[in-house]
């Protein structure tokens, strides 16, 4: 039997064996295309507000702290940052010293005032009698003023010249000052004031010898200070000290502002003669003639005046 062999077999056959023959050829593997790294982004202004904070590694200078064990190995601890205080902080804190300090000073006892120093040459007025005017027991030495003290101190004892205070802890409070010596004893309205050479007034405080007593009427109208207070101006002090050396022994003198001083007779009256003293020699004279006028024709008068010479005067009345 014959196999015809179709022409369409004979060309795959052909094909077949091409393919066969020829080696495979395999393609280079594509290279991807590397994307270029993006730029760096920089944020500005509020736009870090939306990202998240990055953790900064700590630059302070840390201390290393090695702690040997009996079994020779060291233990090391964590370790320990190095604090370097600043001005700030170190005022801070001295502050907070202070002020505890000073809380605590202002309660305790030994910084309380219990008593005052007065100076060697006060002999009259007495530590008590500031205190009695000026409370300052248990007041704190902190709240005491130097000035407003001193300021007290002239105000309430005339008697002490340019007072000083000075403060010292922890409770010390020393006053210095020039007491005043009175000359005259000055009677006016039931009340007594003692008045030095310069015609400063205060109040009696202890006892004093030989003082001139002045009953007065009023204070010198040109001079006189409030009614609490009394000041003499200096030349009639002067005028007073001079009547007294010719007044009869233990006779006060008597002060009025229209007829002048003069002096509380023993017979019964008073004489006066007037604010001018230039020649107190001649109105002494003219005086006895008329006190023997007066004794010689029994004349009872209630007050003589020899305030002008050349016309002295008597009053039977007040």
């Amino acid at each position: 039997m014959t196999t015809t062999t179709r022409r369409s077999d004979s060309v795959r056959e052909r094909r077949a064996r091409k393919k066969g023959k020829a080696s495979p050829t395999r393609r280079a593997p594509r290279r991807r295309a590397t994307a270029p790294s993006p730029p760096p982004v920089v944020v500005r202004g509020n736009a870090m507000a939306g990202l998240a904070p990055q953790r900064k590694r700590s630059k302070r200078p840390r201390r290393r702290v090695d702690l040997p064990l009996r079994s020779g190995v060291d233990l090391v601890l964590p370790g320990i940052p190095i604090v370097h205080p600043g001005w700030r902080l170190l005022s801070a804190a001295l502050s907070l010293l202070l002020g505890l300090t000073l809380f605590w000073a202002w309660g305790a006892a030994a910084y309380h005032v219990e008593n005052i120093e007065l100076a060697e040459g006060i002999q009259r007025l007495t530590p008590d009698d500031v205190l009695l005017l000026i409370p300052l027991r248990g007041t704190p030495i902190f709240a005491v003023d130097a000035a407003m003290l001193t300021a007290q101190i002239k105000a309430g004892f005339p008697e002490l010249a340019e007072p000083r205070v000075s403060i010292g802890l922890p409770a010390k409070i020393r006053i210095q000052a020039t007491e005043r010596q009175p000359v005259l004893a000055w009677v006016q309205d039931g009340r007594t004031t003692w008045v030095d050479m310069q015609g400063v007034g205060f109040p009696p405080r202890g006892t004093v010898d030989s003082l001139v007593t002045v009953l007065a009427e009023a204070a010198p109208s040109s001079e006189a200070e409030a009614a609490s207070r009394v000041s003499i101006p200096p030349k009639i002090v002067e005028a007073c000290l001079q009547v007294s050396n010719i007044a009869p022994e233990g006779v006060p003198l008597v002060y009025s502002q229209e007829h002048g001083l003069g002096w509380q007779d023993p017979l019964g009256w008073q004489v006066y003669f007037g604010h001018q003293l230039n020649d107190i020699e001649g109105k002494l004279r003219t005086y006895v003639a008329i006190v023997n006028y007066l004794q010689a024709n029994d004349i009872h008068p209630v007050l003589v005046s020899l305030e002008y010479p050349q016309a002295p005067y008597y009053r039977l009345t007040p």
